[in-house]
């Protein structure tokens, strides 16, 4: 399809400017004009009064410009259609219509009933926690609403093949002709045994599955199945259900110290052992630096060169280190572990971190990307211990604007571990630990001033910054939580990450303009649809929030956000306004990050627990320092890769965030479970068709549920509201309510409300 063809497919879907037009397709101004006036010219298109261009249907074609499939299906995936409706629609006869169609059909896209023609696809289904049922199709931002009678026997993340039916007011709606590949191929669960008939019958009852299944064992093997064990057993699927085919591996006792958590990192299949192949590999890793292996590297030894970590951190992956230079310019380093020295390419190392993509924090437990003998060993880069880093070193002037920078290969020895909260005191004027931190004082007052002085230009070029608050939680010996900890973010937080997001851009910068590849953090511009509905829904909260009606920008978006430090609902908004973002992901191309307002990003800096970072030191060592005779073969070769690991690492990411969050919610649970009965005092935090979810102490959410209430509820998705024959609920709103129930077996928490 030429570029008349796809500006005129475009109008047609809307009224649209000249410069959405040109931006759509990257035109220059001469070329759209070209276009647009052989458009005007055959009446095809007009423009209104205010310069928009639409399709003029006086005089819309008939068969002069042919049907794209992409744009007949685009106005299928909102709603189904009859023929007559899409030929309109299309701008052309009734025949044509029915014969692009009628192909559709037979290469499976559509699905035609008695004139009226339906979408056809595939979906991943999600059951939400108040048991309803929706699919999501790629590349659609709406979830779809399926009847529930249909999804019985349907998993979360089971994929679907389905058809759009037609929109009702408030959903867009599907339903289920098959499956097409089930998402569990594995439960987790625990075995129960009873006596029926002088016989032992044992089941598993598993959170996924709504009954407890049978488990077929051999007579034999019965004594060695205990009641309370908590097993992974592979599942096959028919019409009777879900069967159990063989006991997979015993993952311990439902009594056990943190058998839950063992539960859900189970369930998302990450592996808590190493392979025996890279059990044999690292028998080959020295534990210290050889003096062989500092050839061609800048020995950094003699430097003030230290960590700054959490309190409870054992791996650490970044150094920092600051000069004052004659020019009074600042010359900061970032020295990052060299990971990829041990974790060679085409390895078992390679392919296990690789496969994970990243380490996971689940409380007081860490599943690491790379085995303790790397992560916690050789790699680290510990206190007092020679280790090889990729150093970026990046010279500042005193007003914090970007000058030079060098990357190296380097050998360190780190003076000092230190954490955020010393040097916060230190920060703040704690006289004793200057004096026992003497020899890096100069440096760390060094380092808040350029800190500062990178976070005030990040923030006059419009980078946001969404301050939400985080928890950690305490747990016991049997891994229950016991306390649960706001995090404070200061000073030392921020002036690391500055640091880190410096060193990210200069290399992504750096790879970018040297035209190699890297796999590039990317953050895209968001719906502008969504946002302006953002924005409007701000207006609830007395937010002094100007009427945009053109794009809302970035600094529209950090004056909220400004403006909202001072509220009571400050998390509220930043997480509206969170939602109204795209995801970040990883990705092969340079698309710039917006939140950051960056045009280059990577993620370099974290090695140790991040694949991409990892890729990313392997291709400035092979790319970059030292390239091959083969370098235009090594370039294609590696060029090709990177799509396929960026995609894996950004699927591995959103699957490890789910497993956090999962942990998050069972924890919250669990420790709500002493607390039924209490009342608190909460905040709405949101509203959904279902319930309203309600924010108590400690950033514990739980669900009031409509459906357990005497009172009858309806819900205003445009105004964010709930209306009672008594009430109206706001977002914000300050309510007191009572503990219901809590489950950590469900990892839920429902609420009623105290009024």
């Amino acid at each position: 399809m030429d570029k008349l063809e796809e500006v005129y497919n475009l109008i047609k879907l809307s009224k649209v400017s000249y410069l959405e037009i040109r931006d759509s397709f990257n035109l220059t101004n001469s070329e759209l004009d070209e276009i647009l006036d052989k458009l005007l010219k055959d009446n095809l298109i007009k423009i209104n009064k205010n310069g928009y261009y639409k399709i003029n249907k006086n005089n819309s074609p008939k068969n002069n410009i042919n049907l794209d499939d992409e744009f007949v299906l685009s106005n299928l995936k909102e709603s189904s259609k009859t023929i007559k409706e899409l030929k309109n629609i299309c701008g052309v006869s009734f025949d044509l219509m029915q014969n692009k169609l009628n192909e559709l059909e037979r290469n499976g896209l559509v699905l035609i009933r008695k004139e009226r023609v339906f979408y056809k696809t595939t979906a991943r289904f999600i059951r939400t926690k108040s048991n309803n049922s929706y699919c999501a199709i790629d590349g659609v931002k709406d979830l779809y609403r399926l009847d529930n009678h249909e999804t019985s026997d349907l998993f979360d993340g089971d994929t679907i093949n389905i058809v759009v039916l037609p929109k009702t007011s408030e959903f867009m709606n599907a339903k289920v002709l098959s499956v097409a590949e089930r998402y569990n191929k594995f439960i987790i669960g625990e075995v129960l045994s009873k006596v029926k008939n002088g016989v032992k019958k044992y089941k598993i009852k598993s959170r996924i599955l709504r009954f407890p299944v049978i488990l077929p064992i051999d007579e034999e093997k019965l004594n060695d199945i205990l009641d309370g064990e908590i097993v992974k057993a592979s599942i096959k699927y028919s019409p009777r259900g879900v069967e159990i085919d063989s006991i997979v591996e015993v993952l311990g006792h439902k009594d056990d110290p943190n058998i839950e958590i063992t539960e859900i990192v189970s369930e998302y299949g990450f592996d808590t052992e190493f392979s025996d192949e890279v059990k044999e590999e690292l028998k080959y890793i020295n534990n210290r630096v050889l003096e062989s292996e500092l050839d061609g590297r800048e020995d950094f030894r003699d430097k003030i060169i230290f960590t700054i970590d959490g309190d409870t951190s054992k791996d650490f992956d970044d150094a920092v280190s600051i000069d004052i230079l004659d020019n009074g310019n600042y010359l900061l380093g970032v020295y990052i572990a060299d990971v990829s020295h041990y974790v060679k390419e085409n390895s078992a190392l390679n392919s296990e971190a690789l496969k994970r993509g990243t380490s996971l924090y689940l409380a007081d437990k860490v599943i690491p990307m790379l085995p303790h003998q790397l992560s916690n060993g050789i790699c680290s880069l510990n206190e007092g211990e020679d280790r090889l880093v990729l150093a970026a070193l990046i010279e500042y002037d005193t007003k914090g604007k970007f000058i030079n920078y060098d990357i190296k290969e380097g050998v360190i020895r780190s003076s000092h571990r230190m954490t955020y909260n010393i040097v916060n005191k230190i920060l703040d004027g704690d006289k004793d630990l200057k004096n026992q931190y003497n020899d890096i004082y100069e440096s760390l007052l060094n380092m808040h001033k350029l800190s500062k002085l990178l976070r005030d230009i990040r923030s006059r070029r419009g980078g946001l910054e969404f301050d939400t608050s985080e928890y950690e939680f305490v747990l016991d010996d049997s891994g229950a939580p016991i306390e649960i900890i706001k995090r404070e973010r200061k000073e030392s937080e921020r002036l690391i990450e500055d640091f880190m997001l410096a060193a990210n851009e200069v290399v992504a910068y750096h790879m970018n303009i040297s035209h190699l590849p890297i796999v590039y953090r990317v953050h895209e511009e968001p719906d502008q649809e969504k946002l302006h509905e953002t924005f409007s829904k701000l207006k609830e909260f007395k937010m002094n929030i100007r009427n945009i009606k053109t794009d809302i920008k970035p600094y529209d978006i950090k004056r909220v956000l400004e403006e909202a430090k001072e509220s009571i609902n400050k998390d509220i908004i930043s997480n509206l306004l969170l939602r109204s973002m795209m995801k970040a992901k990883y990705y092969e191309e340079n698309l710039g990050h917006y939140g950051l307002q960056l045009k280059y990003y990577c993620h370099f800096t974290s090695p140790i627990r991040r694949y991409p970072d990892l890729i990313t030191h392997r291709m400035i060592k092979k790319l970059l320092l030292h390239p091959t005779n083969n370098f235009e073969s090594d370039l294609k070769y590696y060029s090709k890769e990177i799509k396929e690991i960026a995609l894996r690492n950004s699927n591995s990411e959103k699957r490890s965030i789910d497993l956090e969050r999962d942990v998050d919610d069972m924890l919250y649970a669990w420790y709500m479970e002493k607390r039924v009965g209490n009342i608190y005092d909460g905040t709405i935090t949101s509203i959904a068709p279902h319930g309203i979810y309600i924010e108590i102490e400690n950033g514990i959410e739980g669900l009031f549920s409509f459906r357990d209430s005497n009172e009858y509820f309806t819900y205003n998705e445009e105004k964010m509201i709930a209306i009672s024959s008594k009430k109206i609920y706001h977002i914000g709103d300050k309510i007191k309510v009572k503990c219901k129930c809590a489950s950590r077996i469900t990892r839920t928490i429902d609420f009623e409300i105290e009024e």
